[in-house]
């Protein structure tokens, strides 16, 4: 009994010793090479606050990088494009710029400008598409992003209530410098590490734009009506 309680102490005393250390100095694993020859590295370090060995796997053979295209933004008279690069582990700042004006539909307003929004994407339900065990990427999942839309265009505006004829001599080319503040919803799914689909609805709060509630970038956001919605569904293109 004394020699089975003396391995137990001494298993304990080592157990301690290893949890101490970092793991890949004590095991000495520090990569996995899968057929054909693609690799993961691993690393693990000790969290002084909690005292518990936090494993990661390096991605440096991942894209961090997304380009992106609105693809049916023709249809609402505007051609944006995004950018999108991961920061840390489940956020990315997500950026896009838009020209209004052409479009593949008709629109007596005949409007021209440009847009831009930006914001952080935080990533609360990442997707870990496996192939092997070691196919990932932090830029694909549901995502939670607050964004901020500045938008200066021109149109042909009805200057009553009764104009409503794209005919009438009364309507008349106005400025707009359209603001909001969104909230948007959405999830992206990246393939074969090369390309992306990203979908997403938005709300919030915007001003400053044209009455007639499209605003080419959002919705609403207009003198009668603050509240905002936004939509869209993007293709892109990953990149280191």
């Amino acid at each position: 009994m004394k020699i089975l309680f003396s391995s137990m102490l001494l298993l304990l005393l080592f157990a301690h010793e290893v949890l101490s250390q970092d793991l890949a100095s004590v095991v000495g694993i520090t990569s996995i090479r899968f057929n054909p020859g693609n690799m993961v590295r691993y690393s693990s370090h000790l969290n002084p606050s909690s005292n518990a060995l936090v494993f990661g796997i390096d991605s440096g053979h991942l894209k961090k990088r997304v380009i992106s295209f609105a693809f049916f933004s023709p249809l609402n008279h505007n051609l944006n494009f995004s950018y999108e690069q991961v920061l840390s582990n489940q956020i990315s700042f997500h950026g896009t710029f838009g020209i209004i004006g052409p479009g593949i539909v008709s629109d007596d307003r005949k409007p021209a400008g440009i847009f831009v929004k930006a914001g952080p994407r935080f990533y609360f339900s990442p997707d870990y598409t496996m192939d092997g065990m070691h196919r990932f990427n932090n830029l694909q999942g549901g995502y939670f992003q607050p964004e901020i839309i500045i938008n200066d265009y021109s149109a042909y505006e009805a200057t009553g209530l009764l104009d409503i004829s794209p005919l009438s001599n009364d309507r008349v080319r106005q400025n707009h410098l359209a603001v909001a503040m969104m909230m948007n919803f959405g999830k992206q799914w990246v393939f074969v590490n090369a390309f992306s689909i990203d979908t997403y609805i938005g709300i919030g709060y915007g001003a400053g734009g044209s009455s007639a509630g499209n605003q080419y970038s959002h919705y609403g956001g207009s003198p009668g009506m603050p509240f905002a919605l936004s939509t869209g569904l993007s293709v892109g293109f990953l990149s280191k």
